[in-house]
């Protein structure tokens, strides 16, 4: 039986300070923890609760970038009655394989009072106090999977494999190759280190620290990219199969009706989130846009007669246009723009911007967090819409009111012009690939419903609608008027970069 330990106020230190713990075996610690003390005490820390303890949590460890191990229990500051049994668990936890996440919703690890006497025990610092059991246990079965399907993935391809693929998604020469840039970033950073025990552990921190989709290659189009580099399919065909998956009407979009089953999934997730009012969505409202430019604000000021001035000291206005990417504009020219005026296309890439009815509401959309608010997202139609549409003529010049990225990656560029407004219904437009990861198990069910709703605010006339350019269009042909300090210039954006 136990003595009473005070080993709670020494451990307590070296616990929960990583955003991730896992576990290993505890084969044998208890064995060795009892073997840290001389044979004449040896009894005294034999204690069912304690034993209980070190079974349940002492193979507690952190994984670092090169994926060693490090317990979280054993390496704290301790008496020297404890020392020996400490160092011995220690060496032990760290020579071992990670075997899966560890994660609780436990105050307090262990019994640190019972029957009289002190155990051991520490108490948890996670976030993740208010966590119900049943989602414990679902997060860990969760990243077990998510391991295990990443390592089948990592012993189909290889580093040649993916370089490829990778080489290919920079060079541009892929329909929104960007969507899967990251998840190539990720499979490389991995094989690039592939071999012996560290190697296993830090497969497993990278498949727990990024949301599921990055551990589920082939599932999603970096599989049918990987697929075809591996089984060698020829340029062409694989640019031509890419494009035709990613287009707008195809990419994450459920091909049947969601049944019954699914829909009752959704309404217990939409339930745990909290996210009932997160799923009215509105057009949002020109002031209330961010941008990365707007127009310079002329001072005022002067005489009767000083209009005649003016008309002497317009800028002067070169008619020959000049062409540039959208880079080039951005990073020399967009900083000095006084105003702007845009062409409209006759059929393009029109959009409106929309955000949540209810500015209190919880996120749904991957880029708005609860620390850091930016439920902003877009639509555009799938074969792109008319100036008309858009009430405005064919040709006509209109003033930039703003400017601004798109919050997922910066990808987009909308400009949200004076008088572009949408004048057909759209839906919710809550589409898949910007929902959070945890709602992409019921999409065909998120998309059903977003595809009866309607986006409120179509009468607004202050909803920000406009044409927009991407890193992703293969022609692009944007003729803007540009006004600097001395001189206007007719510039045309015809790529990227």
């Amino acid at each position: 039986m136990n003595t009473g330990t005070r080993i709670s106020a020494c451990v307590l230190p070296k616990v929960f300070k990583e955003s991730q713990y896992f576990m290993v075996d505890t084969d044998g610690l208890w064995e060795a923890y009892l073997g840290g003390f001389p044979d004449d005490v040896r009894q005294r820390y034999n204690c069912n609760t304690c034993r209980k303890f070190i079974r349940r949590y002492g193979g507690m460890v952190s994984v670092d970038d090169q994926g060693s191990v490090h317990t979280a229990l054993w390496d704290g500051n301790t008496s020297l009655e404890y020392h020996a049994s400490f160092q011995a668990m220690k060496k032990l936890v760290e020579s071992r394989k990670v075997k899966g996440v560890f994660a609780t919703n436990k105050v307090v690890l262990g019994n640190p009072e019972k029957g009289g006497w002190s155990h051991l025990a520490v108490k948890n610092f996670s976030k993740r106090i208010d966590v119900t059991h049943r989602k414990i246990c679902e997060t860990i079965s969760e990243k077990k999977h998510n391991f295990t399907t990443l390592m089948e993935a990592l012993k189909l391809y290889t580093l040649r494999d993916v370089k490829t693929a990778l080489s290919v998604v920079e060079s541009g020469s892929l329909y929104r190759g960007g969507v899967v840039k990251d998840r190539l970033e990720f499979l490389q950073n991995i094989l690039e280190r592939r071999g012996g025990k560290k190697w296993h552990n830090f497969v497993w921190k990278e498949s727990a620290r990024l949301p599921s989709e990055f551990s589920k290659p082939r599932a999603s189009m970096v599989g049918t990219l990987l697929d075809d580099v591996h089984n060698g399919v020829d340029w062409g065909s694989i640019i031509k199969k890419f494009d035709a998956k990613m287009a707008g009407d195809e990419y994450l979009r459920p091909k049947a009706p969601p049944k019954e089953i699914h829909i009752g999934a959704a309404e217990r997730i939409v339930e745990d989130l909290d996210i009932v009012d997160s799923l009215e969505r509105r057009f949002a409202r020109v002031d209330e846009v961010p941008a990365i430019w707007t127009p310079m604000k002329e001072q005022k000021g002067g005489g009767v007669f000083s209009s005649l001035l003016d008309m002497e000291t317009r800028p002067l206005f070169s008619r020959n246009p000049t062409k540039m990417t959208w880079i080039v504009f951005q990073e020399n020219f967009l900083h000095k723009a006084k105003s702007i005026k845009v062409k409209a296309p006759n059929h393009g890439s029109y959009f409106g911007l929309t955000t949540a009815v209810h500015s209190n509401s919880k996120p749904i959309i991957r880029w708005d967090k609860e620390d850091a608010r930016n439920p902003l997202a877009w639509y555009h139609w799938v074969n792109g819409a008319s100036g008309n549409q858009f009430g405005l003529g064919t040709n006509d010049w209109s003033e930039a009111l703003k400017i601004v990225e798109s919050p997922d990656d910066g990808s987009q560029i909308f400009f949200v012009l004076k008088g572009a407004k949408e004048t057909r219904q759209p839906s919710l437009c809550l589409f898949p690939e910007i929902l959070r990861r945890e709602l992409h198990g019921v999409r065909s069910v998120l998309e059903a419903f977003s595809n009866k709703g309607k986006l409120q605010g179509l009468d607004d006339p202050e909803r920000a609608c406009g044409v927009s350019i991407s890193d992703e269009m293969r022609e692009m042909h944007l003729e803007m008027e540009v006004e600097f300090a001395d001189y206007r210039q007719l510039i045309i954006l015809d790529r990227w970069k």
